[in-house]
């Protein structure tokens, strides 16, 4: 994992969606990025693929393949956003106090 892919926007919330994924652990992930090379990829794979990856049963291909909860992760991304921004606007008062 290199820094510009965590940089862009877009590429963190593939990240982040497959945190939402249930079944889906550091070691799935893993294995299935040694495959699709980026989240983004993995989360686009057809089923028949994301099933050829060792140690992706069924259960969790089909978990991969189905996500559609694309608004909570764009939710917990603008709470992040919030936050962020909230962090920012305070420091300024800090400094310019």
């Amino acid at each position: 994992m290199d820094k510009d892919t965590l940089d862009s926007s877009d590429e963190l919330k593939y990240w982040l969606t497959l945190t939402f994924i249930k079944d889906i652990g550091p070691i799935t992930v893993k294995k299935l990025l040694s495959v699709f090379r980026t989240p983004r990829n993995l989360l686009e794979a057809p089923l028949k693929e994301l099933q050829k990856v060792e140690d992706a049963k069924i259960t969790r291909a089909r978990a991969i393949y189905a996500f559609h909860s694309w608004d909570l992760v764009d939710l917990e991304l603008s709470k992040k956003d919030r936050e962020t921004q909230h962090r920012g606007d305070h420091l300024c008062r800090q400094i310019l106090s």
